[in-house]
């Protein structure tokens, strides 16, 4: 059988309400299929464990930050004074002057 086959399982959902109805259990038959369905409950285990930890959830720890710190300084250092983000502040400054003559 081949090893790129994924199984996808969809709610189905009440046209009317919007809301989940039920549907049949998925039936395993055979000792692939078990095999398929145990290998994504542990993907789908894995992937829920990992979004805990997922920086939009949960703020980056002191090692973390000093990393992200020391990366951002990199980034200045590599760019200098022609990056966009300095440049727009710079012509930013500029035009507020120039507007007050």
């Amino acid at each position: 059988m081949n090893s790129d086959l994924k199984i996808k399982i969809k709610v189905s959902l009440d046209p009317a309400t919007k809301k989940p109805v039920k549907i049949s259990p998925l039936t395993i038959e055979t000792a692939e299929e078990k095999r398929l369905f145990q290998e994504g409950e542990a993907n789908y285990n894995l992937k829920k464990a990992e979004s805990k930890i997922h920086l939009r959830k949960q703020t980056p720890n002191d090692e973390e930050s000093d990393l992200i710190h020391a990366l951002w300084l990199e980034q200045l250092d590599y760019h200098g004074v022609y990056h966009y983000t300095v440049r727009s502040s710079i012509l930013t400054s500029l035009r507020s002057k120039h507007h007050h003559s």
